[in-house]
């Protein structure tokens, strides 16, 4: 759980007590390709259930650091959307990339964007020691040099095992920085969980059958590399609710995945196996997903995956908006 989805929760929970809130993301990093265009998959997801009635493409400047490169006008075009989308709206919330430092060699990264917009800035950590608190510390130098206010920090995604030692040690460090802390959002399973649609899309890849599989639940991964009978005999091999990564020309293993009952197939190189086995893959509903790069990248791939959010979701959308009950959104947001 990353901080879209939790900045997400924050921004439904507001809109249930009657704030208009409003959302924009100026460094894109997950490009979505459909017939509405070019978009950020955050944006989009912000755009349909916030109702902002403008474009998702209208809410994400670049999606390449390098287009502004030598340009003088990147605050100032950042700064000209956002007033454009203020308008009638209680509460902003701009999105950085996925780190505070991401962006800065050409202005781009949170703390030159909040300058820019004269916004403050909400921390977003896990509970890892001590990763989380060495990068806690360096961030809160970095605003601090620019001027730049840090409202206060979210602890997310804190595992149940993991409570005692964020209670004990990490909470009086944060607070010995001076960083109040909003709150701390538990770790929720449904909202972490990944489909077979939602891989397809992080993968941008091709559904070659299978279709009526789309909605099954990914939690495993497996790297078919060897032989089937090779492959079928190691124990990872019958987790359930697993995508099997293989070769598009090897029928073996495409098979023997197939009667594994796989929750789909990743199939690289974009080869295809033959139709008897796309056939049986569309009877048995199991996914096979076509993708041009090579078994071992889509499996490294895969397991980077981040999972998304769709606005048809009602069950994880939910979710998302339970789970950071536990922050206080009013002092959070200002609303």
């Amino acid at each position: 759980m990353g901080k879209t989805t939790v900045a997400l929760g924050i921004a439904l929970n507001a809109v249930d007590r009657g704030a208009k809130v409003g959302y924009m993301k100026p460094l894109g990093d997950r490009i979505i390709y459909d017939k509405k265009g070019i978009y950020d998959a955050d944006a989009g997801l912000f755009a349909e259930l916030l109702d902002l009635g403008v474009e998702a493409s209208e809410l994400t400047v670049t999606f390449d650091w390098r287009d502004a490169l030598g340009s003088e006008g990147v605050h100032g075009h950042c700064v000209r959307v956002a007033d454009r989308l203020e308008s009638g709206i209680d509460v902003m919330m701009v999105e950085s990339a996925e780190a505070f430092c991401f962006g800065g060699t050409v202005g781009m990264d949170s703390g030159s964007m909040a300058s820019a917009l004269d916004a403050d800035v909400i921390l977003l950590t896990g509970g890892k020691m001590p990763e989380d608190l060495d990068r806690i510390r360096v961030a809160k130098a970095y605003y601090d040099s620019i001027g730049v206010h840090v409202v206060g920090l979210v602890l997310n995604a804190i595992a149940p095992d993991m409570q005692g030692d964020v209670d004990d040690v990490m909470r009086p460090i944060i607070e010995h920085m001076g960083i109040p802390i909003l709150g701390t959002v538990a770790m929720d399973a449904t909202i972490s969980r990944a489909t077979v649609g939602s891989l397809t899309e992080s993968l941008n890849a091709k559904v070659v059958a299978g279709q009526d599989g789309m909605d099954r639940t990914i939690e495993n991964v497996f790297v078919g590399a060897l032989s089937a009978i090779s492959g079928s005999a190691m124990p990872a091999f019958h987790l359930p609710n697993k995508v099997i990564i293989t070769g598009g020309d090897r029928s073996d293993m495409i098979l023997a995945s197939l009667e594994s009952e796989a929750s789909a197939v990743v199939l690289t190189n974009n080869l295809l196996p033959p139709t008897r086995i796309m056939n049986m893959a569309d009877d048995l509903s199991i996914p096979l997903i076509s993708v041009p790069m090579d078994t071992f990248s889509a499996a490294e791939m895969v397991r980077d995956m981040t999972v998304l959010t769709h606005g048809d979701d009602d069950e994880k959308i939910e979710a998302i908006k339970k789970a950071v009950t536990g922050l206080d959104v009013s002092r959070v947001l200002g609303v």
